[in-house]
């Protein structure tokens, strides 16, 4: 499929090799599907849950992690998450593994790029070019699938929902009124439904997302 040669500035972190495989693949489609420009810069970045819990306090003041956040401009939020991330200092808040995983996933908006109307596609492609920066916590996930399975998506169904979720935030889909809900609502069951055709069709270039390995790595660490 061409458009894995596409969005050369799309960067993942801390994905074991299998499981950067499948998640770019993702990704690439994601954007390809949606238009965005082929100069399109991104950061994706994989992170523990500790980091995530971090994260969430500094930006949401919730003192727990959460699946996925997505920040789409360069600000001194970004520059203190990188000190987070990227600290040699330990003083990261203590995770609380028995965090609300009952109620419904939460991914992050920031609110300074909130509008009040409903820009066209054609529009929002125009202005894309840094889309910043998505945080995702595969460990969140897995243990909300794994604890509550009759609550949740199977596993990699969830992870993929949570990945076009965020990457619609950052492609300028927001949720703030009931209209732009359901106008990301549709979007997102259609870019689904997409995706899923296209493992069908190529399942040798969209393999599956091999979570058990990424989980393997981080535990080892």
């Amino acid at each position: 499929m061409f458009y894995k040669r596409l969005f050369p500035n799309v960067l993942i972190q801390g994905a074991s090799p299998n499981f950067f495989r499948g998640l770019q693949r993702r990704v690439m489609a994601v954007l390809w599907l949606e238009r965005a420009p082929c100069d399109t810069y991104l950061d994706l970045i994989l992170v523990p849950s500790d980091q995530m819990q971090s994260i969430n306090q500094l930006t949401r003041g919730h003192c727990k992690p959460t699946d996925a956040l997505t920040f789409s401009e360069v600000n001194e939020t970004n520059q203190s998450i990188n000190n987070i991330l990227f600290s040699c200092t330990n003083d990261v808040l203590e995770q609380n593994d028995d965090s609300d995983l009952t109620s419904s996933p939460v991914l992050f908006y920031p609110p300074s790029t909130k509008t009040d109307h409903l820009p066209t596609r054609r529009a929002l492609r125009s202005e894309l070019v840094d889309l910043g920066k998505i945080y995702i916590c595969v460990e969140y996930i897995w243990r909300r699938a794994m604890r509550l399975p009759l609550k949740n998506l199977p596993l990699e169904l969830y992870l993929e929902a949570v990945l076009v979720h965020a990457l619609l935030h950052g492609l300028g889909y927001t949720h703030e009124t009931e209209e732009a809900l359901w106008r990301m609502i549709r979007r997102e069951r259609r870019i689904g439904y997409h995706l899923r055709s296209l493992q069908r069709k190529y399942p040798l270039d969209m393999p599956p997302m091999d979570v058990v390995e990424y989980m393997k790595m981080i535990l080892r660490k």
